[in-house]
């Protein structure tokens, strides 16, 4: 891609992303102006001493219960579509999904075991369910690795078979705890299909710098991304180290995911479908798919989530539902077209 082309597009999608977040603000049970969003905000500024010329219960519906709902799905969109692409890399194939090595369903697990069997423990005011539901996630694909260094092999077909056998045994686990549990299950099959509704500033905050630490390293790995694509033994020709760095990108994708999840539920499909979308508008380079895979699916669940808490309203649908309408159809076209279609 030409430099003014790369700034074009990522002006687009920065613009679109903004129109987004916005457009989600004005959307719900309250119709808000744009003009009363941006006053709003304005007090969010610190050292700023701003009183907005808008009502209280306007500002708390923007600044307390929208805002940090919109920006945990763009962050949530944002890890996933990443971790995505990543994994896509990794595996060389256009099939490959964020939850493909456990972690989704290690992490479900972890929120069964804290809400069916001990209850929603909360520690200096915060709620230890994304922790264990990180911890799940994490245990799971370091099984799912352990696994795969036991068989000595390192390619991508045992982890990816490992993986599923991980996955299915957590998936397991987890539906016989809700089916021995006596308690109302609606609240945890709600997050399990992913949903935003109890979304916190606190949340976010706690995202925020694992996201960033995160998507840093893997833009150092662009590059390397895209000479891991032809085979392993070019790639160590020119001195890249394969097994390692997958290693490497395997563990920086699942903390990804499993923060992701962990604050979430499972979403599915984002990992998939913003890849590709790209993939398919701007090409197969990593240097700019990377990042544009991340902005396109911050701007894809964040949309997802304002059609799941708008389109029945008063009643919400979980965002996984609605990625999953998204997601499924685009999935089948991807099986049909077949892999050459998407790598050239």
């Amino acid at each position: 891609m030409q430099k003014l082309d790369i700034y074009r597009t990522y002006s687009l999608l920065i613009a679109t992303l903004l129109i987004t977040i916005v457009l989600s603000i004005s959307i719900g049970s309250v119709i808000i102006y744009p003009k009363d969003i941006f006053f709003s905000l304005l007090t969010l500024i610190p050292f700023f001493d701003y009183q907005a010329d808008i009502s209280e219960s306007l500002t708390v519906i923007i600044n307390q219960l929208r805002l940090p709902r919109i920006l945990l799905a763009g962050i949530v969109g944002f890890s996933i579509a990443l971790s995505g692409a990543t994994f896509q890399a990794i595996f060389k194939n256009p099939l490959a999904d964020p939850y493909l090595i456990g972690a989704a369903s290690g992490s479900a697990l972890g929120a069964t075991i804290v809400l069916m069997l001990i209850g929603p423990i909360i520690l200096m005011q915060i709620s230890i369910l994304p922790l264990a539901s990180f911890l799940g996630g994490v245990i799971a694909v370091g099984i799912t690795v352990m696994i795969s260094f036991s068989s000595r092999s390192m390619s991508s077909n045992t982890l990816i078979l490992s993986g599923i056998a991980v996955g299915a045994l957590a998936n397991a686990i987890t539906s016989l705890i809700i089916i021995s549990s006596d308690p109302d299950v609606r609240p945890l099959l709600s997050w399990l299909l992913g949903s935003f509704n109890t979304a916190n500033w606190d949340e976010v905050l706690i995202t925020i710098p694992y996201v960033l630490i995160s998507t840093i390293l893997l833009f150092r790995y662009r590059r390397i991304m895209n000479i891991i694509q032809s085979s392993d033994s070019e790639a160590q020709l020119v001195g890249v180290e394969v097994n390692k760095t997958k290693y490497i990108l395997i563990l920086i994708s699942t903390l990804l995911t499993a923060i992701a999840v962990s604050v979430s539920g499972i979403i599915g499909f984002i990992g998939l479908v913003a890849p590709h979308a790209v993939r398919l508008i701007w090409g197969y380079d990593y240097k700019y798919l990377i990042p544009f895979s991340a902005l396109l699916g911050s701007i894809i669940l964040i949309l997802a989530d304002t059609i799941g808490r708008t389109i029945l309203y008063p009643q919400e649908l979980p965002v996984g539902v609605i990625t999953a309408f998204i997601g499924a159809p685009f999935f089948i076209f991807l099986i049909i077209k077949g892999r050459s279609s998407f790598y050239g």
